[in-house]
Formats: C-alpha cells, structure tokens, sequence
C-alpha cells in the first residue's frame, strides 16, 4: 500500500494508530497524520490516499462529512472509522456513506492486523484490475470481439500479460441494451457501446451479483465462460445469439443455448411470402383491427419460442425494406426516423418494448395513410360525378340521383363535392348548363327557347332569370354581343 492518512484530534491516538500500522506486517510507503476533518479533506484532494483512519468528533469538520465529501471524490480512499461504543450509531450513518469497516477504542493489535490485511487485499485487487482494464481497452481486444484477427505479435502480448490474470477464474462476455446506467463498482473488465448493444467483459465470478444488481429487469445474452484470449470472438459470438434470445424472451439467456427447434407449421405460415405480403397490404385498409392482429400473432409467436430470433429479426428488417420502397411517397421524415428503428429490433431492451414503439408507430402511419387513400379514394369519386353530370346535365338532374349513381351518402356527398370544387351542388349545377348554352348561342343560330331545353331548362322564364344573373345579360344580348 502506498498513502495511509489517520485523522483523529487525539495524537496519543494517532502515534498509537501509526505504530500498530507498522507492525501489521503491511508494507505502507507514507503515513500521514492530522487532527481534523478539513485539513484531511485538502491532503486526500491534494494526494492519492489509499486508506483512511478516521475518528468521528472533531473540531470543525466531523468524521460523518468528512466520509461523505471523500467518497463523493474521484478517487475515493477506503475509510475505516475510530470509534468508542458510545459513537456506534454514528458509525453505521458512515457506513452507509461509504466507510468500509470500523475499529473500537481500545484498539486490538491482532484486530488492525486484519483491518491492514484486509485493506492490502483490496488495494491489490485494484491494482489488478486496473491492469486487466488497461489491458483490455487496448485497440486488439476490439480486433479480437469482431473477428478482425490482430498481428501474431498483438496477438502474443494480449495472451502472455492477459491470460495468468484470468486463466483460473475465466470470463464471459455480456451483451444487453437500453438505458442502463452502469455504477463503477470494480466487476467490470471493459464496458463499452458497440454497434450491436451495450458490451461488458467479467469474470465469471462476478456475473451474478452483476446481473443481479445492475440488470435486475434487463435482457442480456451471456457467453460460456472462456479462459484464452483466443476465444474472444467466439464468446462474442455467442453473446450476440444469447442476446436475440433474451431479446424474445424479455429475461438474461446464458450460454450455451438451448437446441431450436424449427417453426412450428402454425408459425411458419406466419413467415412465408403470403404472410409478408398481405401485412404490408392491409396498410392504409379500412382493416386496422386485422392489420393488428396478424401482427401481434408474429409477435406471440416469437415470444413463444416458436418463431427462432433470428427469423423474427429479418422479418422486421425486410418488412421496414418493403415499406419505404413500396409507400415512399407517403414517408415524412418522422416516418423515416421510426422505420430505420423498426429495422433494428435489438436496439431495444426487449421484444415488449419493441412491439410498444413498432404498433404505436405502425397504427399511426396506418391511420395517416388511410386518410390519406381515403381521400384520393373520395376525390376519384366526386370526379365521376363531376363527369355523370356533363353527360347528362340536359336531363332531370338533381343531387339525390347524383349521389346515388357513385353510392355515396347524401350529406357526405353534399359536404365532399363542395370541399373539392368550391361549390354547392346546385350551383355548379347552374354553371355547367349557362357554359353549354354560352357555347350554343356562340356556335349556332338555334332559339334562345330551344337552347333553354337543349341545357336541362324546360321553363323560359327560369333559364332566362338564370342566364342573367350569371352572365349579366340576356341571351340574346350575350349572342348579339359575341357576334359583334
């Protein structure tokens, strides 16, 4: 051990504390002493201190603030406190606060013994970690994690300082993803984001507590436990397959996996051609409630084991291919944010929130384009009547046999054909029959009366009431002046 500080108001006490020290048969290089808690706060920000003996009561700041404010540091000592039995409930306060053990005044011999051994096999076990760190965030555990074999001389390096340190206890690689906020509390050999999720190399021996406490409701995929550097890219392997398996089943999967039995004939009806094909055509159907369920059966399926990961993946990513090829006119860019997540499932934590974001997201779009082909569907429509009506204008046209002819209601007719042309029916009605006898009055020497009955007017006065208030004049003012 390096740094030892003993703070404590009482130099008896100090001078006591640092002859036990040296006799405990732990090497330290420096002691250092002092009687309060600030001057100890300045030494531990100025100096790297390995261990720290501490009273509780002292002038200015106490033993209690001073645990706290040391542990808040980056590079926090460990903390054992000086106590008399009276303090114990302050201890137990400090302990909760980051100090690691306690001794009792009058201290023991043979107790700080093992106080000291103690705090020397944590100060090497940091220090051995440290180096496995170091070690593994170097540039050739990455070569060695995606197959992309490193130089036989990285190679060589990497086993001969890697391996004694992990031969006996082995590793595991773990794969997981979602916003998972990882504690630094010295399981973890690396940590690192890479494109297929969140990767953490430990020792096996560390893979449950840190399973249980920092992914208690998380979803990763575990190699087999490896002991040569050379496994690396196999237990990587293996991570990301057990990782799509945790991905269906919502729970951590630990290598080796279980044999997969291949679909069930229910399930695979769900994978085929057909299937692929009427999903994508039931989008923007008046089908929403199919739509939904053939989806939802997928999903069933696969969280049922009877869809294998991996089929399931390539189902989302080519029906994400299918959609922007087949409905890019109808993609904003919302739209194209969402279908590039849709395409990769294991960005999520798990199937469950997957299947939340891809249905919310797919209803919507669903929706949208409903109302989006409904509307062509209605302007089509209205355009048919539109037509219905020029080639039968001259008859006893009215709205009813209009709306009829297409199957549309009444009010909806009425509401969408002046939506789409700006007009009531009756008027543009009216408008389309005096722009037929405009032409015939320009075109031809036929009677005013004639061509009243020729554009659907069968009384005189009304065509001539209507004529006027369109055009302004009657038509045989407008004939004389078209022919002037």
């Amino acid at each position: 051990m390096d740094t030892v500080l003993i703070v404590e108001d009482e130099r008896p006490v100090r001078q006591y504390l640092k002859t036990l020290i040296r006799d405990s048969g732990v090497p330290v290089k420096v002691i250092m002493e002092c009687g309060d808690g600030q001057t100890a706060l300045d030494i531990v920000d100025k100096y790297r201190v390995d261990a720290l003996f501490t009273g509780i009561g002292m002038p200015g700041m106490d033993g209690l603030e001073l645990v706290r404010r040391v542990h808040a540091m980056e590079y926090p000592p460990r903390v054992v406190v000086i106590t008399d039995n009276d303090e114990l409930p302050n201890v137990v306060e400090m302990m909760r606060n980051g100090a690691l053990d306690y001794v009792l005044k009058p201290i023991e011999p043979e107790r700080m013994d093992r106080i000291m051994a103690m705090l020397e096999q944590k100060a090497a076990d940091a220090r051995r970690r440290s180096r496995i760190m170091d070690l593994l965030t170097m540039r050739m555990v990455f070569s060695f994690l995606l197959d992309q074999r490193p130089s036989p001389e990285e190679a060589q390096l990497l086993k001969r300082v890697y391996e004694p340190l992990i031969a006996e206890t082995g590793y595991v690689v773990c794969l997981f993803q979602g916003g998972v906020q990882l504690r630094d509390n010295g399981k973890l050999l690396l940590h690192r984001q890479l494109p297929d999720g969140t990767l953490c190399i430990l020792e096996e021996k560390d893979l449950q507590p840190f399973l249980r406490s920092e992914l208690p409701a998380g979803a990763a995929g575990v190699s087999r436990v490896h002991h040569t550097t050379d496994d690396l890219a196999q237990a990587h392997s293996e991570a990301r397959a057990a990782r799509a398996l945790a991905f269906c089943r919502g729970r951590h999967v630990l290598a080796p996996l279980p044999e997969q039995e291949p679909p069930t004939p229910e399930a695979e009806k769900l994978l085929g051609d057909q299937a692929r094909s009427q999903r994508l055509q039931l989008l923007g159907t008046r089908k929403s409630e199919e739509l939904a369920e053939r989806w939802q059966a997928l999903f069933q399926a696969a969280e049922r084991g009877q869809i294998p990961p991996q089929r399931l993946t390539a189902e989302l990513r080519v029906f994400s291919d299918d959609v922007g090829r087949v409905y890019s006119g109808s993609l904003d860019g919302e739209d194209l944010q969402a279908l590039e997540r849709c395409a990769k499932p294991l960005a999520f934590a798990c199937l469950n929130d997957y299947r939340q974001f891809f249905m919310q997201w797919l209803l919507c779009f669903h929706a949208k384009l409903s109302e989006r082909l409904e509307f062509n569907r209605n302007q089509a429509r209205i355009a048919q009547a539109i037509e219905y009506m020029q080639e039968h204008y001259a008859e006893d046209l009215n709205m009813a046999v209009v709306s009829n002819y297409i199957s549309m209601n009444y009010s909806l007719f009425s509401h969408l054909f002046k939506m789409q042309t700006g007009s009531s029916f009756v008027s543009y009605l009216k408008q389309m029959r005096i722009r037929h006898a405009q032409r015939l009055l320009t075109e031809t020497d036929m009677k005013v009366l004639e061509i009243g009955h020729r554009v659907g007017y069968v009384n005189e006065k009304n065509f001539m009431k209507i004529f006027k208030a369109l055009c302004g004049v009657s038509p045989s003012e407008y004939r004389r002046n078209m022919q002037s």
